[in-house]
């Protein structure tokens, strides 16, 4: 969990990142639910804004967990006093983990990048209650072009860096055509998985997977791909190796409208002598172009049986704001999973969250939510909010102001221009108002972080 939220923050900050050959930034959506990447064996990098082209800096980051006794947020930890270079590019930054009553050190995080901003090592240390203590570190190679060549990790042992595992990549033409992943055994580099990526046209035409076995690459699985005249995938073959030959396992067959949206995706397998319905999948979009809905099936053997439905939100900026997971429990669609995401006016991530619930759709069992905070040229920015559903007053005001907000109030939380938490006292006059004392009353502007039962808001109070 600490390597994640480090690895989180380091994400938003740099163009790629890459773990373990797995792309990792939080709760991003999933690329491999997004329709025509079905059944995909190549892993992408993730691409996020580079702090290089934001006018702003990343001030801090703070992540509440869910608390059923509430139920609501409560605080977990918190980055900040992120440290960047001339090219606003971050070097460093340090994880808080909240005891209950006070912020601790918990993790410190460092990276280094080339004269093209990729990042070229990451450093984290953990605080060890009198002092910082090596943790794990990540180093990374590109070619001329920026594309990643190699990673490797390496984990303290207590005197010493082991190594852990490499990855390495080759390219032709900016197209990945080989990843190797391989682990350290002690004393040298040991080889696992293998996969050789086929292109034609600009779109890649097969995946082949191996692992090594007796001193050589041994076929496991390979998938093959086929496109319309417009480069969207409408075919997907499996196969697996027998030893002898490759054997069907499953294809997919997508179809797609006139926007080039993927409306369809039949999945079906290869029972031997004939293919087989197994799954389907059925897509609706807005007039942009956004998924709305997400809606599949299985086959029973004789008829489509629903299973499972996701539900998409966008803001007027086309950012994706939730996605809701409902499952099929024979008669209705009771929701189990939920993100949510919310963006400000220059799409910059203000908030995220993510939920589960219980099996009858009724009450949240676990989820995480985290919280943005940028600085920008001008000073601290009011997040973007929907006027009217929360308010302040008296605003400015002397020490003590008032929230009334058309959703019932969870929770408050007051932060500084540095995005520190500041004391203060919140009573709750009503299931949607709340009265809240600052300790003590220092003058300044302030950041007012509402939790509702309709989501987060960020707003400002001035302080006379």
């Amino acid at each position: 969990m600490k390597k994640l939220i480090l690895l989180v923050i380091a994400s938003l900050l740099t163009s790629t990142l890459l773990v373990a050959g797995n792309p990792v930034m939080g709760h991003s959506f999933r690329s491999s639910d997004k329709p025509g990447n079905e059944g995909m064996a190549i892993r992408h990098g993730l691409h996020t804004p580079s702090m290089n082209a934001m006018a702003k800096t990343l001030d801090s980051v703070y992540l509440w967990q869910w608390n059923t006794s509430l139920p609501g947020w409560q605080k977990r930890s918190r980055v900040s006093d992120f440290q960047f270079d001339p090219a606003n590019n971050s070097t460093g930054w340090i994880e808080y983990a909240w005891s209950g009553t006070a912020w601790i050190f918990d993790m410190k995080g460092a990276a280094t990048y080339d004269d093209k901003h990729n990042p070229t090592s990451y450093s984290y240390q953990s605080w060890n209650g009198a002092s910082w203590v090596n943790y794990w570190q990540l180093f990374y190679t590109y070619d001329e072009n920026s594309n990643m060549t190699s990673q490797y990790g390496q984990q303290w042992n207590g005197t010493s860096w082991d190594f852990t595992t490499k990855y390495l990549y080759t390219y032709d033409a900016g197209n990945l055509t080989e990843e190797i992943w391989q682990q350290w055994n002690g004393s040298a580099w040991e080889n696992i998985d293998h996969y050789v990526y086929t292109w034609g046209g600009g779109n890649m035409t097969g995946g082949l997977y191996q692992q090594w076995s007796a001193g050589d690459w041994v076929n496991v699985s390979q998938q093959l791909y086929t496109y319309d005249g417009n480069n969207n995938r409408t075919g997907e073959l499996r196969q697996t190796w027998d030893g002898v030959a490759w054997v069907n396992s499953g294809r997919a067959t997508l179809t797609y409208d006139g926007a080039n949206n993927c409306t369809s995706y039949l999945g079906q397998t290869w029972n031997g002598t004939s293919w087989v319905n197994a799954n389907q999948r059925d897509y609706t979009y807005d007039t942009h172009g956004n998924l709305l809905s997400d809606t599949r099936q299985l086959w029973s053997g004789s008829f489509w049986m629903n299973y499972l439905q996701l539900l998409y939100t966008h803001d007027v900026n086309d950012n994706m704001t939730g996605e809701s997971e409902y499952s099929w429990n024979g008669s209705e669609w009771v929701i189990f999973r939920q993100y949510l995401a919310l963006y400000a006016a220059d799409n910059a991530l203000l908030n995220d969250s993510y939920k589960v619930w219980n099996d009858a759709g009724t009450e949240v069992e676990s989820g995480d939510s985290t919280g943005y905070y940028y600085h920008y040229p001008q000073g601290i920015r009011e997040p973007a909010g929907a006027d009217g559903l929360v308010t302040l007053y008296p605003n400015p005001c002397r020490g003590s102001f008032s929230i009334s907000s058309t959703y019932r109030i969870h929770s408050v939380g007051i932060f500084d221009h540095l995005g520190r938490p500041v004391d203060c006292t919140t009573s709750l006059t009503g299931s949607s108002s709340a009265r809240v004392t600052l300790h003590p009353p220092a003058a300044g502007i302030y950041l007012v972080r509402i939790h509702t039962s309709g989501g987060l808001f960020n707003r400002k109070v001035t302080l006379k």
